[in-house]
């Protein structure tokens, strides 16, 4: 009999839980000269360690630029450059802790494939990770593809699209829920490659987090997923980083929720799945105060259908029972709730009609 599992199914509407989680954790992995080679918890710039060789550290002081505000921590392995020749070692090291973005800044495009595979096993085994990634078409909605090249810095250093993105993972880490990174600027940039707004609308189109110069200051031009094959279960806002980090932290706060209090711990009566239903109802309600959810739009019931799929799958008759004793018979060791929810975007398309 496997483990107790719970079962998180989005569609083009999600579900939703009770409790913030924390968010804005970066797992690093980087490879330097033997003596540095090791794991590193930092939560700020001043605890980088100094014997890191300078583009190590150049990392790191990026990604603690952040945004809006600077990421929460990064869990950093350095793996020995001499001796480890691909990064298996710090993907098992990175299956241990709890984080919410992956960066190998030095990764090349052979490691892609093999890293992008791993991601999607975590997160089939419900470890929501995003990968931060360069020139990465992976189709995925959970793995960014960050493809700017020509980087400039203020200070005339000049990173490539690879290396750049652990800046913008802080980035991304840094600004809250309730904003996209759409048009954030980067003070810290001087200029980038210089594209047409027809190549800008290709590249994002494409999937693609590019950045821009609009005559004053580099910014994003718009917060992409690289996912770009749309079904009828992942639709066009799973295209929207903003969405899928609203979507990815309400998984995890429910699954949380649930495995801290309610797996094995509660008995599976009628009135006590009427009691979960109700506090995942009364979270919905403070994402609607956050303006993370849409207002009114959010629901959550016990799944009559799958409950009746599963009593008939247990042999029971339930042509002639009502829908109330459907939703009050036993169900072993098994719930089944249906919620609907709507996430709010931010402000990013204007059309503005005006008349004189």
């Amino acid at each position: 009999m496997p483990l107790p599992e719970v079962y998180i199914t989005f569609s083009q509407l999600a579900s939703s839980a009770f409790k913030r989680s924390e968010r804005g954790i970066l797992a690093i992995l980087l490879k330097d000269a033997a003596g540095q080679a090791g794991v590193y918890t930092l939560t700020d710039a001043t605890q980088i360690p100094s014997g890191l060789s300078t583009a190590n550290k150049t990392y790191l002081q990026q990604a603690f630029v952040g945004g809006e505000n600077a990421p929460l921590k990064l869990l950093v392995r350095v793996g020995n450059s001499a001796t480890e020749s691909d990064w298996s070692a710090s993907l098992a090291w990175a299956e241990t802790v709890k984080f919410d973005y992956l960066v190998a800044p030095t990764a090349v495009s052979g490691d892609l494939a093999t890293i992008n595979t791993w991601v999607t096993t975590q997160r089939t085994n419900n470890k929501l990770i995003r990968y931060v990634s360069a020139n990465n078409a992976a189709d995925k909605e959970y793995i960014y593809n960050f493809t700017t090249a020509s980087i400039t810095m203020n200070d005339s250093t000049t990173p490539s699209t690879a290396s750049f993105c652990a800046r913008m993972a802080g980035l991304i880490a840094g600004t809250p829920l309730s904003q996209s990174i759409t048009y954030v600027p980067l003070l810290d940039v001087k200029s980038v490659e210089s594209l047409t707004k027809t190549q800008m609308n290709t590249r994002i189109d494409n999937g693609e987090i590019i950045l821009f110069h609009d005559g004053e200051k580099v910014k994003v031009a718009r917060g992409m997923t690289s996912l770009k094959t749309l079904t009828p279960t992942k639709g066009s806002k799973f295209q929207k980083v903003k969405i899928v980090e609203t979507l990815d932290l309400i998984a995890n706060d429910i699954r949380k929720n649930i495995e801290d209090n309610y797996i094995g711990k509660v008995p599976n009566g009628y009135e006590n799945k009427l009691q979960l239903v109700v506090a995942i109802g009364s979270y919905l309600q403070g994402l609607e105060t956050e303006q993370l959810l849409a207002p009114d739009k959010n629901t959550v019931e016990i799944d009559l259908l799958a409950q009746k799929t599963y009593l008939t799958s247990q042999g029971i008759d339930t042509s002639t029972m009502t829908d109330q004793e459907i939703k009050e018979a036993e169900t072993g060791d098994q719930i089944f709730i249906k919620m609907a929810i709507t996430v709010l975007d931010a402000m990013e398309t204007f059309n503005l009609a005006v008349s004189i």
